[in-house]
């Protein structure tokens, strides 16, 4: 149970230490998205990219539902992990898993708050 005098800084780290609750998006494949953190950092946990379904951005072709870029959660990580700002362009950033198929993307992310060091100690040097 939380005391009355917990500060709201050490609230924050609780969360994060305790995993905050994580954001999950689609994106159609000609929608460009921003990933956002404010002054926290992105962790991207999971990427789909492809066609697994037929009602999920259903604009064009959506026979193909087997089509993966196996690779996007790779992709994804380098692109955004570690900054407070990413756009994702599926059409442009991705390979195409499935030539003439409408596709979309799942990602969900996590915003990162860094760690939060103590001051270092003064050392007296005689």
């Amino acid at each position: 149970m939380l005391q009355r005098g917990l500060s709201g800084l050490t609230l924050l780290v609780l969360l994060c230490h305790n995993g905050v609750k994580a954001t999950e998006l689609t994106i159609c494949e000609n929608q460009p998205t921003f990933l956002s953190c404010g002054v926290a950092t992105i962790k991207v946990l999971s990427v789909f990219y492809g066609r697994d379904d037929t009602t999920t951005c259903a604009s064009g072709n959506t026979d193909n539902t087997n089509c993966a870029l196996s690779d996007a959660l790779n992709i994804a990580a380098t692109t955004c992990d570690g900054t407070t700002l990413c756009k994702i362009i599926p059409y442009e950033t991705y390979s195409d898993p499935c030539f003439g198929t409408s596709k979309y993307m799942r990602l969900s992310y996590q915003c990162v708050v860094p760690a939060i060091q103590p001051p270092p100690i003064p050392t007296i040097i005689t």
